[in-house]
């Protein structure tokens, strides 16, 4: 156990969150001072104060006072000793920031795209969970892409999934007496529910895993499969996913990797092995 480790060992959950907060302010937005505390967790001033001095004695580099702003800065040797700064969730707070991961802290100008969602109704998700918590069968009007009227039938759902945009949740169909993917917003009525003999462990396509291996397409420049590798994090240019089979077919359509002798900007080091379980 490091010695920062033993420092934080039976410290009270909320003093760990204001230090860690004081630590991602400083790594995100370079300053700090007791305001921003007070804000972002309705403490007082001298418990504001008191979590500010913590820190200093846990990472007495990583801050100094700046007497002109009145709030501490960031130093040139800082190292974080209390979190893993993360990009994607810094992202992700900056899109939704109310006074999020990091208060109202500085943003720079931006940009996203709102894509449509699947809309999902709460009735039909409560139900769907409702069926997998007591391992139960339950009836469904859908309407599914292969048939032009919606269908009655009975399903036993196990598990949800998500290909990133859609949920939908997997289910054994009593009517095609196999396990499929049922997508929410494509469940028009629900009806009854009954006691199910369906075991999740059952689904084998659900609890396989499969590896797939990428790497930048061998088609392009050197130069543009060093900077593909680098997009990805590849190591040695690869990159192994692990995935369930029941997903692959999907991390196969994100990726452009679902047909052969594809021109986009990745390809599969196993595609024989991997096409062959879609």
């Amino acid at each position: 156990m490091t010695q920062t480790a033993k420092k934080m060992t039976g410290r009270r959950w909320g003093v760990e969150q204001r230090l860690e907060f004081i630590e991602l302010r400083l790594y995100w937005d370079g300053e700090i001072n007791r305001a921003n505390i007070m804000e972002q967790f309705g403490v007082s001033v001298p418990q504001a104060s008191t979590d500010i001095k913590m820190y200093r004695e846990i990472a007495p580099n990583n801050l100094e006072y700046d007497g002109s702003a009145k709030r501490y800065v960031v130093t040139d040797g800082f190292a974080p000793v209390l979190t893993t700064p993360d990009a994607e969730e810094f992202l992700a707070d900056m899109q939704g920031r109310e006074g999020g991961l990091l208060g109202h802290a500085y943003v720079p100008p931006f940009s996203s795209l709102d894509l449509p969602q699947r809309l999902i109704s709460p009735i039909v998700l409560r139900f769907v969970i409702g069926a997998i918590r007591s391992m139960s069968d339950i009836r469904i009007r859908y309407q599914s892409m292969t048939n032009p009227k919606p269908k009655w039938r009975w399903v036993a759902p196990h598990a949800l999934g998500s290909d990133g945009r859609r949920w939908h949740f997997r289910a054994y169909c009593h009517i095609d007496n196999q396990f499929k993917d049922f997508v929410f917003s494509r469940v028009l009525d629900l009806g009854e529910m009954r006691s199910s003999e369906v075991l999740a462990d059952d689904d084998e396509v659900w609890n396989e895993t499969v590896v797939v291996r990428i790497t930048p397409n061998s088609e392009l420049p050197l130069g543009q499969r060093k900077v593909i590798a680098l997009d990805y994090g590849m190591v040695k240019g690869l990159l192994e996913i692990t995935v369930r089979r029941s997903m692959l077919f999907y991390l196969l359509k994100k990726l452009d990797l679902l047909d052969e002798g594809g021109t986009g900007l990745l390809e599969l080091r196993n595609a024989d092995e991997v096409r062959s379980l879609i």
